[in-house]
């Protein structure tokens, strides 16, 4: 039996997503406009609705391992677990200080008053691919919330990945996929502008 995923009795510690090493898990947090307060029951028929299935034993639905100060822990699969959290309160992130030279991103962080997200926790050191099989699989749920109400998109983890695999700032452009499509294009052209970095010497000093 696969070891039960608790939720963080600490405040602090459940809107952290960095592990004591300082890596982050997979994670997509929506800044939002007003507050969701989505319950418990309505986080299960939306977890229905995107990674249930129906086979030859019927409806196979998500299970709530745990829930509770808004956040919610689903189990789609013996070792695959996703976790919902969301809050009425501004999301602070050093991206909103240090990458706030787009117009669009700056507007982003400037109009969201609320946030919520979805995770798939402790899942570190993946590699490129399994990252974006992460993402794609919480996409589907961004997907089912993704309205005018969402100032728009921020990925921690790739905010600290060198060639993120996903823009790690997507505002709200309309449509999620072209949405996501400009937050790429955006980043190139950041990136581009940026001075090449030294590169990393291979000497150890002793």
């Amino acid at each position: 039996m696969p070891d039960r995923m608790k939720i963080p009795t600490s405040i602090r510690d459940l809107f952290s997503r960095d592990s004591a090493q300082g890596k982050s898990w997979p994670s997509i947090v929506m800044l939002l406009r007003h507050a969701k307060n989505l319950s418990v029951h309505e986080l299960s028929k939306l977890a229905d609705t995107t990674w249930g299935m129906t086979g030859s034993q019927g409806r196979i639905s998500p299970s709530v391992i745990d829930a509770g100060n808004g956040s919610v822990v689903f189990q789609l699969a013996p070792t695959i677990f996703v976790s919902f959290h969301q809050a009425s309160n501004r999301y602070s992130s050093p991206a909103q200080r240090n990458q706030s030279a787009n117009d669009a991103v700056e507007k982003m962080w400037e109009e969201q008053t609320a946030w919520c997200a979805v995770d798939a926790p402790n899942r570190y050191d993946l590699p490129d691919k399994q990252r974006q099989e992460c993402y794609k699989l919480l996409f589907h749920l961004v997907a089912k919330l993704w309205d005018g109400n969402v100032c728009g998109l921020y990925l921690p983890a790739e905010d600290n990945e060198a060639k993120p695999v996903i823009p790690p700032l997507i505002p709200n452009h309309g449509d999620l996929i072209a949405s996501i499509k400009w937050a790429g294009k955006n980043l190139s052209a950041r990136n581009e502008a940026l001075p090449p970095q030294p590169e990393r010497s291979s000497q150890t000093n002793i």
